[in-house]
């Protein structure tokens, strides 16, 4: 689908959740303000759907003590809404999710903060085929590693001792089939109604989410709403760890040289 005829989709709101740390990256800075190719990994994400008519708002949800948002070019965007981030990442895309009803729109995309790669014809065709279905939709890839089942190893604390073994990593348990096994990315594409009652009959009096919501996918999928998983170009990837700046780097370099 062509990126200029985006018009004829359904206005949308985009949920980013950027309240994390993102401790694996052993950085001084949240991983979303980390620099890449001159930006912010935020701002290339933001940016990313900025570029897209169909997009009404994008929400971002920013820690209270958060000294590095406003610096931004972003921040003051005329379609950029700051709401507060809670302390999982669930709780902040229900505050994107609040903020969002009564705003009149049917569709609401959460995607991570640090996956910048996220390629535009994939987020315009998952939006397509949502609207075309009328279910929530993800984005992610079929596994294509072979895939195990792990349990604790085995051996004896006196094993241990008595021989000196170091023992690393966990003993396999069992093969699981990848049949029909997916990765989930995102962006993940809900019915705004569907995702806001789905959060709320699962966070308990304490307010307290199921411990069982990896994502919004998972919400939807416990509360028996249905959901459809979308292939997704492998470049969309998240950052995690150093050498994934590296691999980003990489993709949007490419990326610019197509255009």
């Amino acid at each position: 689908m062509s990126q200029k005829t985006d018009s004829i989709l359904p206005n949308v709101i985009v949920a980013i959740p950027a309240a994390g740390v993102g401790s694996r990256m052993g950085a001084s800075q949240p991983k979303q303000y980390l620099s890449l190719l001159g930006q912010t990994v935020l701002e290339h994400t933001v940016n990313k759907f900025l570029s897209l008519d169909c997009v009404q708002n994008v929400v971002i949800a920013i820690s209270k003590t958060d000294p590095y948002f406003n610096q931004l070019p972003i921040a003051s965007h005329p379609k950029v809404v700051v709401v507060d981030g809670g302390k999982e990442r669930a709780d902040s895309v229900a505050n994107a999710v609040n903020w969002a009803k009564g705003k009149g729109n049917d569709w609401i995309l959460v995607h991570d903060a640090a996956r910048p790669c996220v390629d535009k014809r994939d987020v315009l065709n998952l939006i397509k085929q949502a609207q075309t279905s009328q279910r929530n939709a993800i984005l992610g890839m079929p596994v294509k590693d072979t895939m195990k089942r792990t349990k604790k190893h085995a051996y004896s604390q006196d094993f241990i001792q008595s021989t000196g073994a170091s023992v690393a990593g966990e003993q396999i348990d069992h093969t699981v089939s990848r049949n029909q096994l997916w990765h989930a990315f995102t962006p993940q594409c809900c019915k705004l109604s569907e995702l806001s009652s789905a959060l709320t009959e699962l966070t308990n009096d304490k307010g307290q989410l199921d411990g069982r919501v990896t994502d919004e996918a998972s919400a939807l999928e416990l509360c028996g709403f249905d959901v459809d998983i979308i292939e997704s170009s492998p470049k969309n990837i998240k950052i995690t760890v150093p050498d994934d700046l590296l691999l980003a780097e990489f993709y949007l370099k490419s990326e610019n040289n197509e255009h």
